[in-house]
């Protein structure tokens, strides 16, 4: 072989391998799968409180010797960890912007577009650093992966200001990525004490009270990260709703204000209502296998929407907020007390 033939074979080469990381990046920055559970994890709290319509909770990301506090909206309905970058022009700035130089071995420099409800981000995939589990003082935690915006729209294409976002769902959303719970060890709960303002990440069991039914979580299998649970009756103002207005689905949803419902169910819940939806137990007993909830509904809190998931009812944070909400992922049990 001749040496011009030799660097024409590893020219060749070099265009292939670079061709391939252009086209199909994930090939080589795949993300690492998180560190084995010890089997006694410590329970993650977090402050949290209602910014405006939104809770919020202030996460603490970096490596050993530094760490930024992130405020995020916290929110079932969506199942990553995304904060500001430096050159997002439409983010929060006063939420925490993420420093390119900290944490520098970036796991997919390649760039994603996630789309949920209102509108489309666009981050690059994926960042990894720290955790710190209660505050940049604590020089340990567990190792996660998040995006870091770079620019934001609405569905119109006008510019769309967003907050961070920790999603609590476990399933994949349509721009997928590194699910933020898989990357915490130990029990996937969440418990959000709205009136306590605590949400707790963890085992949970030893906060609740002594008894509790739980209700059958019911996770789409369809690519939306909704956390939802099965209706089979509903009654408005003490008068039983007919199947045909009754939701199938209720979605529990953090990151949404607004009850959003079909527009022929809207018009009965406008203004002020005691509606009570029965769910599936968990764990049927002998004389019932459900177990109901009582929400009041303010005035202005529900709205007439195009769900994305049919028959469905979504229950925004001003309703959840009226219970303390407990989503047990790995045994697939919701409840509220």
């Amino acid at each position: 072989m001749t040496l011009t033939r030799f660097w024409f074979l590893i020219v060749s080469l070099f265009i292939l391998l670079l061709a391939l990381f252009l086209l199909y990046p994930r090939l080589f920055c795949r993300s690492k799968p998180p560190k084995p559970c010890t089997g006694s994890e410590p329970r993650l709290k977090l402050p949290l409180w209602d910014g405006g319509g939104i809770f919020m909770t202030r996460l603490h990301l970096g490596d050993e010797t530094r760490a930024i506090p992130f405020e995020v909206a916290v929110d079932t309905g969506s199942n990553i960890l995304i904060v500001s970058g430096p050159n997002c022009s439409h983010c929060d700035r006063n939420d925490g912007v993420w420093n390119m130089s900290i944490g520098s071995n970036i796991s997919c420099g390649v760039q994603s577009t996630i789309r949920f409800v209102g509108g489309q981000v666009t981050n690059y995939l994926w960042w990894r650093a720290l955790l710190l589990d209660y505050s940049p003082d604590l020089r340990s935690g567990k190792e996660v992966e998040f995006g870091v915006i770079t620019s934001s729209s609405s569905r119109d294409g006008d510019p769309l200001n967003v907050l961070g976002l920790q999603g609590l769902s476990t399933n994949e959303l349509f721009g997928g990525g590194p699910v933020f719970l898989d990357s915490l060890c130990g029990e996937k709960t969440v418990l959000f004490d709205f009136s306590g303002g605590h949400l707790y990440i963890g085992h949970v069991n030893d906060l609740l009270p002594p008894s509790v039914n739980p209700i059958l979580m019911t996770i789409p299998s369809f690519g939306i990260a909704f956390t939802m649970a099965n209706i089979t009756r509903m009654s408005i103002d003490g008068q039983m709703n007919p199947p045909s207005l009754t939701p199938r689905f209720a979605i529990f949803d953090t990151g949404s204000t607004q009850t959003l419902v079909s527009p022929d169910l809207s018009h009965l819940l406008s203004g002020h209502h005691q509606v009570t939806l029965w769910f599936e137990r968990s764990s049927p007993s002998h004389n019932d296998n459900t177990f109901s909830i009582t929400f009041t509904s303010p005035p202005g809190s529900v709205s007439s929407s195009s769900l994305p998931i049919g028959s469905s009812l979504l229950l925004g944070n001003i309703w959840l907020r009226q219970y303390t909400l407990v989503l047990k992922y790995n045994t697939r049990e919701i409840l509220m007390y």
